[in-house]
């Protein structure tokens, strides 16, 4: 029985921003269309023939993009460990079990990469196929016993395919025309599959986010409220504008999406962090030695 649907919540910037590229799309592929249609009725054999061109380009574009993906999972299978049940069965396991929960029919395919000490797993969609990969130093901190951290990652990277994200990007594309749009749209759905990551392992949701920050070993110690509270010290207009080329959000705002104060009092976090509620007062902004924040003049 699949007992995961309904219960993560989709972000809302996801949705919006979706509807946004959506209109845009449609309307660049309705001018496109007409386009198409008025060179070929009304402008004799030259212009259909200009028109005509029109198709090869688009099939040089879909083989372009097929050819790049192609090559880019041959590489991961060139490259990478597959897992299995009889290849890290416990890894594999929790994929399996995400999916299921997830309503993902067949569990994707899962690769485990050396990426030189990066710690982070990634997801792929090419034609019918899913492919989670996930790197070495991940992986690395699961076996000394940050099960949660990395459970939490792999939930969110599945969250990826459930939500469709890689199909969704290919038809919004003509919508990337507008500048950072696609970026905004992109960090949504970060947000929304952290969320899932959250419905998964809520423990392992903030420290997978600490980890991502700090290190595998280093994140233990660093202190959740000195960390959430960046969000306010580091404010500055060129922080605000450097987010809005990426498409990931800042990890501060990654933690206090995830952040549940009534989650965190049942279990540790790291070893300087506490239980926290963030709830910026009038006396804390005082003691904070703040930037001039000029952020806070553009839109969120």
């Amino acid at each position: 029985m699949n007992d995961s649907l309904g219960f993560y919540e989709v972000s809302t910037k996801e949705k919006a921003y979706f509807a946004v590229r959506l209109i845009v799309s449609v309307v660049l592929y309705a001018l496109i269309a007409t386009t198409i249609v008025a060179m070929a009725t009304e402008g004799g054999s030259t212009e259909i023939s200009k028109a005509a061109f029109l198709i090869p380009m688009l099939v040089v574009f879909l083989l372009l993009y097929i050819v790049r993906n192609g090559l880019f999972v041959g590489l991961i299978k060139s490259f990478s460990v597959k897992l299995s049940e009889k290849q890290l069965p416990e890894i594999y396991k929790i994929v399996s079990d995400c999916s299921y929960r997830l309503g993902i029919k067949r569990t994707p395919h899962v690769y485990l990469l050396q990426a030189g000490g990066s710690l982070n797993a990634f997801s792929k969609k090419f034609f019918n196929s899913n492919y989670v990969v996930i790197y070495s130093d991940l992986l690395e901190a699961y076996y000394q016993g940050d099960k949660d951290a990395v459970e939490f990652v792999i939930a969110h990277e599945l969250g990826h395919i459930k939500r469709n994200h890689f199909l969704k990007e290919l038809i919004l594309a003509p919508s990337a025309i507008i500048p950072f749009l696609a970026p905004a749209y992109h960090r949504g759905c970060e947000l929304t599959c952290d969320n899932i990551g959250k419905f998964f392992n809520p423990k392992g949701a903030i420290n997978g986010l600490l980890m991502l920050a700090g290190g595998k070993l280093i994140y233990r110690e660093l202190n959740l409220e000195a960390y959430i509270n960046q969000e306010k010290t580091d404010a500055s207009f060129w922080r605000w504008f450097a987010e809005k080329f990426l498409s990931h959000p800042n990890l501060y705002k990654r933690l206090l999406n995830v952040y549940d104060p009534t989650m965190v009092s049942k279990f540790k976090v790291s070893a300087s962090s506490k239980p926290y509620k963030f709830e910026p007062t009038v006396e804390r902004e005082q003691e904070i030695d703040t930037e001039p924040d000029y952020s806070r003049y553009m839109p969120k």
